[in-house]
C-alpha cells in the first residue's frame, strides 16, 4: 500500500514498499521508495502530462469499468450480504465449540478442506437462527467496499 503525505505546495511524497528477489543469490529483498508526485490541478494539465492520447483514455476507461462494476456489486450485494462480511464473521466462530470440534485433520497435520467447508456451513446455519446477526451482516454490507467476488469459500 502506497503512503502519500502532502506538503504545503501541493507536492505529494508518495512512499511505498516494494520486495523483489536479489538474482545473484535468489534472496528476497525489501526496498521503501519516496517520489515527489506533483498531482494534475486540471483535466488540461493532466492530459498535457500523459501526452498520449490512448494512455489517457485507457486510465479513464479502466476507472469506469471499476465504477460501473462497484455498482452493480453494490445492487447484487444489496440482495443479501457480502461474502467478505459474511466470512469475516464467521472467521470469529472457527475456534469456539461445537464449531471447532468439526475440524478434522489430513496427513499434513492441518483441518481438511471437507471439514472447514462443513464447519463454515454449520456456522452460517448457526446464523439463520439469529436475526441480528443477518441484520449485522446486511448493514456490514451496505458500506463494505471489499471486492470479494474471488477467493476461498471455506
Amino acid at each position: 500500500m502506497a503512503a502519500a503525505t502532502v506538503n504545503p505546495v501541493g507536492v505529494e511524497k508518495l512512499q511505498k514498499v516494494y520486495k523483489y528477489f536479489d538474482l545473484s543469490n535468489l534472496t528476497q529483498k525489501t526496498k521503501e521508495v519516496t517520489a515527489d508526485f506533483t498531482p494534475a490541478a486540471s483535466v488540461e494539465e493532466g492530459s498535457a502530462r500523459l501526452a498520449d492520447e490512448k494512455l489517457l483514455l485507457g486510465a479513464i476507461n479502466d476507472r469506469l469499468r471499476k465504477l460501473t462494476l462497484a455498482q452493480e456489486r453494490k445492487k447484487v450485494v444489496s440482495e443479501g450480504a457480502s461474502k467478505t462480511a459474511v466470512l469475516k464473521l464467521a472467521a470469529g466462530f472457527r475456534q469456539v465449540l461445537p464449531f471447532s470440534a468439526m475440524l478434522e485433520t489430513g496427513a499434513n497435520g492441518k483441518p481438511t478442506r471437507e471439514s472447514k467447508v462443513k464447519q463454515t456451513r454449520a456456522i452460517l446455519d448457526a446464523f439463520l437462527t439469529m436475526p441480528f446477526i443477518l441484520e449485522s451482516l446486511k448493514a456490514t454490507s451496505a458500506v463494505d467496499d471489499d471486492d470479494d467476488e474471488e477467493g476461498d469459500d471455506e
